[in-house]
């Protein structure tokens, strides 16, 4: 984000003006230069962002731990990674099922 930043300034600053200063020397209406109002947002958020991850630091540290235990947990209890596919599995024949048992009573009946 900060490349970003840099990167719009330096074009606002450098290209972008040298533009307008030479619609401003034929008389022309040169308008502003948004370029470098978005480059001073850009700075804005990276700041603020660089703030958030400062203040944020140790919530960060603690779920950087909660992720090493977690994958801990898997290497030593790798049957744990069938839990997802078989539970999928069962999910998918109780929709079948359903649905046959939905068809069934639905056609068996009569309409008066």
């Amino acid at each position: 984000m900060a490349l970003i930043s840099y990167l719009m300034y330096n074009y606002a600053i450098n290209t972008y003006q040298v533009k307008m200063d030479a619609m401003i020397a034929n008389g022309e209406d040169a308008g502003y230069n948004y370029y470098e109002y978005g480059a001073y947002g850009c700075i804005a958020f990276t700041v603020a962002y660089f703030i958030t991850i400062c203040c944020l630091y140790t919530k960060i540290r603690i779920a950087i731990r909660i992720m090493e235990t977690a994958a801990d947990f898997v290497t030593e209890v790798v049957l744990i990674v069938l839990v997802p596919p078989v539970t999928a599995l069962l999910i998918i024949l109780w929709i079948l099922g359903f649905t046959y048992t939905f068809v069934y009573v639905v056609t068996t009946g009569t309409y008066a």
